[in-house]
């Protein structure tokens, strides 16, 4: 057929009506009809696809998928949106292409496995309670309230082993407080994605975080590994298929795949941040499942764990709960941190109006969501800040610390005295550590 015919067939299909639609839809849907007129029309699909690829025009080649992808899919179109999706997987050099297109329109069952009396594997964990082996979760935090230092902090501890965060060294508790800091083995091999930060800017902060005493190395060990995608000029790993807009069904970019590709040779991904790695709506159900679901498959089959680091919306930011987009950026991970300010159990004596007791906030990890531990949990923090000569910042990490030395902390540091800061309900000279001095949270 020469190209004239093709670009005719290309425009016949766009200026299609509804009942002629339904007619070719209906002639590649194997059982519809005899299989003559199904291999006509999958080998005329195959001479369009290789039109569409053909085109050079940016602006062509999307006008030609456009039409395509018109005539497959409408409502109710059954086996055509398989079609449509084979567009996406297939090479349209490939000769067996039109048999290909056929196979899609033609699906077989699902394999299942039976529910049998087998005894199933335990349960691994990364870090037992927080993060499970192989699965997708995500940190939620407000912009610079630290989230990638305590990314920094972990990737440590999965390499490194130990505690994720290390303990105040200023403050003594029980170790019965001290065990709700969850530990982890070590060995671990760590890949952090960034889209957002160079890699000299991720070794100076490790460099502040050892000079602090967060970390034991002052180099970073080669077990992490440091992806930044600004480098190699690399955009989303999802969005939108074709040319289509970020509303539309999403897909796996070709950085996308490539990210994939590495995720079997690590135990831990963290990709910094969410906003960048996911191209298409936030507030769509559909399209937020489906790139968590897609993503969760992928980090279970390569075995390892994939944390994205995001932030909250405005109204998020508000509440403790960090909520942003669509609901199912809850629902579709399993393990679910948020990094930021908490309400403690203690008051600044006078410092709200009126003289009265004030409540104070001070910064927390807490596990908002955990699919496969017996509850929730929260380790209140201090960072420790001080800066160098220059008027950078020398030493910069996160430290867990007990319930009572957090609320004094952030009340220093928004210009307080550690003296006001009071249990709630006690009085001026009641007990400071009323409501529990070590309370850093529910230990898991």
């Amino acid at each position: 057929m020469a190209t004239e015919d093709y670009r005719a067939a290309v425009e016949a299909i766009g200026r299609m009506t509804a009942t002629e639609r339904a007619d070719f839809e209906a002639a590649q849907a194997v059982g519809r009809t005899d299989a003559a007129t199904v291999a006509q029309a999958a080998g005329d699909l195959a001479a369009l696809v290789r039109l569409w690829h053909a085109a050079a025009d940016p602006a062509e080649r999307g006008a030609r998928r456009t039409a395509i992808d018109g005539a497959l899919q409408g409502p109710d179109s059954g086996p055509a949106d398989l079609l449509g999706e084979a567009l996406a997987t297939v090479d349209p050099d490939d000769p067996d292409l039109a048999a290909k297109l056929r196979a899609a329109a033609n699906p077989q069952p699902f394999e299942v496995e039976p529910a049998d009396e087998s005894e199933p594997p335990r349960r691994e964990w990364l870090i037992r309670g927080w993060l499970p082996r192989g699965r997708l979760a995500a940190v939620y935090g407000r912009g610079e309230v630290g989230k990638s230092r305590l990314m920094l902090q972990v990737a440590h501890a999965v390499t490194c082993g130990g505690f994720v965060l290390p303990w105040d060294p200023d403050v003594s508790a029980p170790d019965t407080v001290r065990g709700d800091v969850p530990e982890v083995t070590g060995g671990g091999r760590v890949l952090l994605v960034t889209w957002e930060d160079e890699a000299d800017e991720v070794r100076r902060r490790w460099r502040m975080a050892h000079a602090a005493g967060a970390v034991t190395t002052d180099r970073m060990p080669a077990e992490i590994a440091i992806l930044d995608m600004r480098r190699h000029g690399a955009g989303a790993l999802w969005g939108p298929k074709g040319f289509g807009h970020v509303s539309t069904r999403g897909d796996w970019t070709a950085a996308g795949r490539r990210v994939l590709a590495m995720l079997p040779d690590y135990d831990l991904a963290v990709l910094d941040p969410l906003a960048s790695a996911y191209a298409s709506s936030e507030i769509d159900r559909a399209l937020v499942r489906g790139f968590a679901a897609r993503l969760d498959s992928e980090a279970e089959a390569a075995e390892c764990a994939v944390m994205l680091s995001a932030h909250p919306s405005q109204s998020g930011e508000k509440t403790a709960s960090a909520e942003s987009g669509s609901t199912d950026w809850r629902n579709a991970v399993r393990s679910r941190w948020v990094l930021g300010p908490q309400r403690t159990a203690h008051n600044a004596h006078g410092g709200g109006k009126n003289g009265k007791n004030e409540p104070i906030d001070a910064p927390c990890l807490a596990l908002d969501k955990a699919s496969y531990a017996p509850g929730r949990g929260r380790v209140w923090l201090r960072s420790h800040y001080q800066r160098g000569g220059g008027g950078e910042w020398d030493k910069l990490a996160w430290f867990a610390t007990t319930g009572w030395a957090a609320a004094v902390a952030a009340h220093v540091r928004g210009g307080g005295k550690a003296g006001d800061v009071i249990g709630i309900g006690a009085g001026k000279d009641g007990d400071k550590a009323a409501e529990g001095e070590y309370a850093p949270g529910v230990a898991l």
